[in-house]
């Protein structure tokens, strides 16, 4: 398989989340293929577990599915910022909580639609921050403690949008599973 050879790039819509028109050529009937692709940014994304093991979720309204969601905390990764410091800066913001413990999970692509990554970390021994939340104006976000059962069927059951994170943080999820249920 081939990469798709790419001709031209237009502006299709200027806002919030920019959308361009590319056009590639077809490998196979060397006609041009025009396509939108909404233009992302990278974020971070934080699986975060307090020292009882239990998942710090943000339940917060999605626009897109128009529903209540679980969400794992995450936003945008700012200028000048790493994924670490935006998962770090995010869990703080979103759930009011500080990882004891950051490990890089890796990332995901956003979808086959929209260019840009999903980086993600699991956070462990996280401890509550005596600020709390410091929620962008737009958000409004209730702090869950959920079991990880409870985290893995909300990505197998579109309860979240970072299905993705939990697929790779599966494995050392269950392993902190099982420990946290020896020492409990």
């Amino acid at each position: 398989m081939q990469d798709w050879s790419h001709v031209k790039t237009e502006q299709a819509y200027n806002g919030w989340r920019p959308i361009t028109k590319e056009t590639y050529i077809h490998p196979v009937t060397q006609k041009e293929v025009k396509v939108d692709i909404l233009q992302g940014f990278e974020d971070s994304n934080v699986i975060a577990l307090d020292k009882q093991g239990n998942v710090i979720i943000a339940k917060q309204f999605r626009c897109g599915p128009r529903q209540v969601l679980k969400e794992i905390p995450g936003g945008m990764i700012d200028n000048n910022e790493t994924p670490k410091q935006a998962a770090i800066r995010e869990l703080s913001e979103e759930a009011g909580y500080q990882p004891g413990a950051l490990e890089y999970l890796g990332y995901t692509f956003r979808e086959a639609w929209r260019n840009g990554k999903s980086h993600y970390f699991l956070a462990t021994d996280c401890i509550p921050l005596t600020t709390g939340q410091q929620l962008d104006d737009f958000e409004v976000i209730e702090v869950e403690l959920i079991t990880v059962a409870e985290l893995i069927s909300n990505a197998k059951s579109a309860k979240m949008t970072d299905s993705g994170g939990v697929l790779l943080a599966y494995d050392r999820l269950k392993q902190l599973e099982e420990q946290y249920e020896k020492t409990n």
